[in-house]
């Protein structure tokens, strides 16, 4: 996915520096009384797409669901959702 209008990049809070790049439509949310920096991400529908920690250099997935696409550069240290928001019909 490359930057468009569609897209963001945002800084994760007590994400040590990591980043990350999703669609607009797309919400995201942190667990900040918890010890690793642990993060979700929500569909348009309020529907869990991901759920992953961060400490450090390292990512972990707790959740992901079928059929959603991310990368993670790690020298970067930038997650990059590539999923598209589904489109009602």
């Amino acid at each position: 996915m490359t930057a468009s209008a569609q897209t963001t990049t945002i800084e994760l809070p007590q994400g040590h520096g990591w980043k990350m790049v999703l669609n607009k439509a797309y919400s995201v949310f942190t667990n900040v009384i918890a010890t690793e920096s642990e993060y979700l991400v929500l569909d348009q529908d309020k529907d869990i797409m991901l759920t992953f920690s961060l400490t450090g250099d390292t990512f972990s997935c707790i959740q992901s669901v079928y059929g959603n696409n991310y990368t993670v550069d790690f020298p970067n240290k930038t997650i990059t959702l590539h999923t598209a928001p589904d489109v009602e019909e």
